[in-house]
């Protein structure tokens, strides 16, 4: 039935997706949420600059979701992929004409996923550091266990992700935006985020040639 709905979505729309993802590419390409993250990453000199495919894709609701699976990644190409989902509501049994649209991003939505990519080789790297923080993950916080965050490695990687974004977010879109965001995040159960973001402004300048480089700052 989960599968169904969002499937029978797509069929129902067929003729109105091409005209979604031009919309996705036009909202991305516009805002220039891809051109802020290599600005941050500063990739290019230091290692290659990630390769991000976007895609649309049919499921529940209106959402994305960053795809790093190896085997999935090298079927369609890049680095990694940022999937948009636009689909029928969960709390609607019917497939609505009318009121569903492509949902703009404003970019944290491609911030988020996309720094997901970006920051994997570098998670992997530090992998030994990481988990010599384990003491500071609270497996029985029922917040991240309901959105499945039940290890340390993935709560660190989501925090970071969610400061990376929060600190965009204050760079391009102010301090009242990014304050609310970071106050959404803390109550969420990402507990660090808003540390992170607040070190990356504070801290995050010349001296580091890339991300890469602040990133053992951010696990001191």
């Amino acid at each position: 039935k989960a599968l169904g709905r969002p499937l029978a979505f797509r069929q129902r729309h067929a003729e109105a997706y091409p005209t979604w993802e031009e919309e996705a590419a036009a909202s991305l390409r516009e805002g220039g949420a891809l051109d802020v993250l290599d600005a941050f990453f500063r990739y290019g000199d230091s290692r290659p600059r990630p390769s991000v495919r976007v895609i649309l894709e049919p499921r529940n609701g209106w959402g994305a979701h960053a795809i790093t699976q190896p085997a999935l990644v090298d079927a369609l190409g890049g680095d990694g992929i940022v999937a948009y989902q636009i689909g029928p509501s969960w709390k609607s049994e019917r497939l609505p004409d009318s009121d569903l649209s492509f949902v703009r991003d404003d970019g944290a939505l491609a911030w988020h996923e996309s720094a997901h990519v970006y920051a994997g080789p570098i998670l992997r790297q530090s992998a030994d550091e990481i988990a010599a923080l384990s003491s500071m993950f609270d497996a029985d916080d029922e917040r991240l266990q309901n959105q499945n965050v039940t290890t340390w490695d993935y709560a660190f990687e989501e925090n970071l992700v969610r400061g990376i974004v929060i600190a965009l977010t204050r760079q391009v879109q102010g301090e009242t935006r990014a304050a609310r965001m970071a106050r959404s995040e803390t109550q969420s159960g990402f507990v660090y985020a808003s540390q992170i973001a607040d070190l990356i402004h504070a801290e995050y300048d010349d001296r580091y040639a890339d991300f890469d480089a602040f990133v053992p700052r951010v696990l001191e």
